[in-house]
């Protein structure tokens, strides 16, 4: 009524730090606004609107149309960097999105993996816990946690806790001694063998050369 134009809504980082976040974001999903893409802000998405107003717009277009070298028609926005934007709104929109590796990666292979996680208290501003997954030979079933644990709050303890870490793992790869002692603690566990299956999962992903 006013004549004065109205601010669209927009996903931002800041979002999270809002109590509304969640309404906001059903409201975006369900219009597929493209801030729901990485790196797509406000400004990128007012710069596209217009030609691509949804995710499935800018995932079903053929963008070349608009690129000229290394520009496109749409301001602050490169050819490389609408390329890969147009791609993530494929990911966004399809039923089963398979990530992948935009250049070759050579993995580093070693008779013994670990995998090493840390739990920490902000609180106290405290590092209570240094776990590891370690597998030998690429065996997965044989693959085991080993963790060492904080005995304290206080910042000698934090460090002690760091130190048993560090002498453990150098006690093992000296003697492999079974008698040393375990700490099976299960969420720093879980965390491990998360990064160990992402790393996995990771080598196993396929290869798009010229994908940016």
């Amino acid at each position: 009524m006013s004549g004065e134009a109205r601010t669209l809504p927009a996903s931002a980082s800041v979002c999270k730090l809002r109590v509304w976040r969640s309404s906001r974001l059903s409201e975006l999903k369900a219009c597929q606004d493209l801030t729901l893409l990485p790196e797509l802000g406000r400004a990128k998405r007012n710069a596209l609107a217009d030609q691509f107003p949804t995710l499935a717009d800018l995932a079903r277009a053929n963008v070349e149309g608009f690129v000229h070298d290394n520009k496109t028609d749409f301001p602050g926005i490169g050819a490389a960097t609408l390329r890969k934007l147009k791609i993530r709104a494929e990911l966004a929109i399809a039923e089963d999105p398979v990530p992948f590796l935009t250049r070759l990666v050579v993995w580093p292979t070693a008779a013994v993996e670990l995998f090493f996680d840390i739990e920490t208290d902000p609180m106290r501003d405290l590092c209570y816990l240094h776990g590891f997954v370690i597998r030998e030979g690429g065996d997965t079933n044989a693959e085991r946690f080993e963790g060492v644990f904080a005995e304290d709050l206080s910042a000698g303890a934090e460090c002690e806790a760091f130190a048993a870490a560090i002498e453990w793992f150098d006690q093992w790869a000296k003697g492999r001694d079974p008698a040393l002692r375990q700490r099976l603690l299960e969420y720093n566990e879980d965390d491990c063998r998360a990064m160990r299956v992402v790393v996995d999962q990771m080598k196993a992903f396929q290869i798009f050369i010229g994908v940016d």
